[in-house]
């Protein structure tokens, strides 16, 4: 854990980034990119003061050979790679040294513990068996650390340092593809290669670009490994190095273009705007890396890479001034914003990956692209949870209930069998669907998002035979609240602390927790409780810590059985925001029409709204639901049953105007090309 932390010390002296002088008409446009990248990379202010210990530290095991004494170089894991920390001890180093305001500024003690630390990583060149380490994020620590100790180094230090940095290579795509361009501009600065600057500028420069296979989609969210949402991952490096970039070229002729420019100023509005509340990432946009205090730290560096385009802090998620609802059509994501809550559901196709078991990182995620669903109030409702969450609950998602472990085998690459997945947005609401296909596991799965509720529908739930499945509502912290039940008198009951609750309800049943209500619709099978759980971080991420840590978390799934047609859906109603007395007014029958939900279609009026529904229909077939009751039924009592023909797949906002049903919005499902 040392490695991540004194990792962290460094990028957060970095991201204090001073103001740069313009170019000059006489100066040589790479030596004014060089001196802007040391002043970028050089703290001018003061150094923290764990910062400065950190240092004393270093001193002290550092041996006579050049090692560390508490680094262990034998380490041959994929992530979290222990040698690496050489490197980013060198580079603390260097900034002590060069720091005018620190302790150790142009000390003797330190430029001997760095020319003992650079000649023992020279001679022994360590070799990591992750690709990545070697060719990316080893020569990029040490490259800056070059650049800062550049007219310090000897000769023959140049020499290694070179060698270093020769190991990346100009290729690959996306982040990777900046990185490795990164690594080797540091080169070509270290040389004084002219030519090579430009061409890694220019090569940088062509990924700031929209509709590649990996990198800023349309959609403005961002792809890596293939057609993967990796907002919190390979996205968020991409931010912070263009932003770093976008200050480097500034005033020389390196500089972006305006177009270059506008397109990263939209990755941060339509992008990255969306997914951060109260300064957090969104769960779903986390990516793999789901580390302690992932959502803080991940939301704060987003934070901090905008400012370099030129955006104030409250802009981007500490403040709160973006609400309504995006659909991100290439990574099968929906977000509702209001002005108190945030909800959020991931979903996954044909065209999309789910997520990822990449180098021991997401080891048991295997469900967090089957319709993983959250709600925010604060946006701590979920804050590292990871250690002992039931990740075969995640919210939202229809999953086996079984208690074998996640096999880590399958969870590589995570696909979701089907085309029939998207979402659309239509006055202020967004209607979302899936069909889940996969293990031998299909559902259909909808949600309806409006500024006062989400609605829950699945329908022709099937597993293979022997199979129990579940749909979890919610599993979040407990936060010292009480989970609450309503009963049939409407009297809240309190749900015993560490009780499994089991219901079998009538009409509807209700649940407060926190200021959140639950109403689930009919005579589900719905369990509910809070629990004192226990668990570790290296469960999911397995260069983590072993031991054990514990919190209290509160539940409630649904309980399908081995499933039959009788148990085979569900419909529930999720209340961000309501107090106790608004969740026991809300009467489901009043507020939402479930006109018809099957694997076929799912179909949904709101009779406070209008005469309009909301379709998601899974073929061509004619959908045949009943008259809502917003509309006036003719001939006699009988609820007339009516027919929408859909022209293809997907999803449907349809009027009737008195005499038919016309279309007002549509939406086909994205078919694989």
């Amino acid at each position: 854990m040392k490695s991540l932390k004194y990792l962290v010390l460094t990028m957060a002296c970095i991201l204090v980034l001073p103001s740069l002088q313009a170019v000059g008409k006489k100066d040589n446009p790479w030596k004014q990119v060089k001196k802007n990248y040391q002043t970028l990379i050089t703290p001018k202010g003061p150094l923290s003061d764990e910062f400065v210990l950190a240092a004393d530290e270093f001193l002290q095991k550092l041996q006579a050979d050049g090692s560390w004494s508490d680094l262990n170089y034998q380490d041959t894991r994929r992530s979290a790679w222990e040698p690496s920390t050489h490197a980013n001890r060198v580079m603390n180093l260097a900034v002590l040294y060069r720091n005018e305001q620190s302790k150790y500024y142009h000390s003797a003690e330190i430029a001997k513990a760095i020319h003992k630390a650079l000649a023992w990583w020279f001679k022994n060149k360590p070799v990591c068996t992750n690709w990545w380490y070697n060719q990316i994020g080893t020569p990029g620590t040490f490259g800056r650390a070059f650049l800062i100790l550049d007219d310090f180094m000897t000769p023959e230090e140049l020499k290694g340092a070179i060698e270093v940095m020769d190991n990346a290579k100009l290729g690959m795509t996306g982040q990777n593809k900046i990185w490795q361009a990164q690594n080797v501009l540091m080169k070509a600065l270290l040389q004084g290669d002219a030519e090579l600057v430009k061409q890694v500028r220019d090569i940088i420069a062509s990924e700031i670009v929209t509709g590649q296979p990996e990198g800023i989609k349309p959609d403005w969210s961002f792809h890596q490994h293939g057609p993967q949402q990796q907002f919190g991952n390979y996205g968020l490096s991409f931010l912070s190095t263009m932003s770093f970039f976008t200050r480097l070229f500034q005033g020389t002729p390196y500089a972006f273009s305006e177009e270059q420019n506008q397109i990263l100023k939209n990755l941060v509005e339509q992008g990255y705007r969306w997914i951060l509340w109260h300064g957090l990432m969104d769960m779903n946009s986390l990516g793999r890396q789901l580390v302690p205090a992932a959502q803080r730290s991940k939301g704060a560096s987003a934070i901090q890479s905008s400012t370099g385009y030129g955006y104030a802090p409250e802009y981007l998620g500490l403040g709160n001034t973006l609400t309504g609802i995006k659909h991100f059509d290439d990574s099968d994501m929906t977000i509702l914003r209001t002005n108190d809550w945030m909800f959020s559901v991931r979903m996954s196709s044909n065209r999309c990956i789910g997520t990822e078991y990449v180098n021991e990182d997401n080891r048991i995620g295997y469900y967090l692209g089957d319709g993983a669903t959250y709600y925010y109030l604060t946006g701590e409702e979920y804050f590292d949870i990871f250690p002992y969450w039931d990740w075969h609950r995640i919210p939202g998602v229809t999953a086996p209930c079984v208690t074998t472990p996640i096999p880590e085998s399958k969870a590589m690459k995570t696909n979701n069998k089907s085309d029939l997945v998207g979402g659309m947005e239509f006055e202020g609401k967004g209607f979302s669907a899936m069909q889940l296909n996969r293990d031998g596991l299909q559902a259909y799965k909808a949600w309806l998002a409006t500024p006062e509720f989400i609605l829950c529908l699945g329908a022709g739930i099937q597993a293979e035979e022997g199979y129990n499945v579940t749909t979890s509502v919610e599993q979040r912290l407990k936060n010292n609240a009480q989970l609450e039940q309503m009963d049939a008198n409407g009297v809240w009951t309190p749900i015993a602390d560490n009780a499994k609750h089991f219901n079998v309800g009538g009409d509807q049943q209700t649940y407060w927790h926190n200021n959140m209500g639950y109403i689930v619709a009919g005579t589900a099978f719905v369990h509910a409780g809070t629990e004192h759980r226990q668990g570790r971080w290296s469960d999911n991420m397995g260069t983590y810590s072993t031991d054990l840590v514990d919190g209290d978390v509160m539940y409630i799934y649904l309980d399908h059985g081995p499933v039959d047609k009788s148990r085979g859906s569900y419909q529930y109603v999720v209340l961000p925001n309501a107090s106790k007395e608004e969740t026991a007014k809300f009467n489901m029958r009043q507020k939402v029409e479930v006109l018809q939900n099957s694997a076929d279609a799912q179909v949904v009026c709101l009779p406070s709204v209008g005469k309009g529904c909301w379709v998601a229909a899974y073929s061509t077939k004619p959908v045949v639901f009943r008259m809502p009751s917003t509309v006036a039924r003719q001939g006699g009592a009988r609820p007339q049953m009516q027919r929408f023909t859909p022209a293809a797949a997907g999803l449907y906002y349809i009027e009737h105007n008195g005499t038919e049903w016309t279309v007002k919005a549509e939406k086909p499902f994205r078919l694989t090309k």
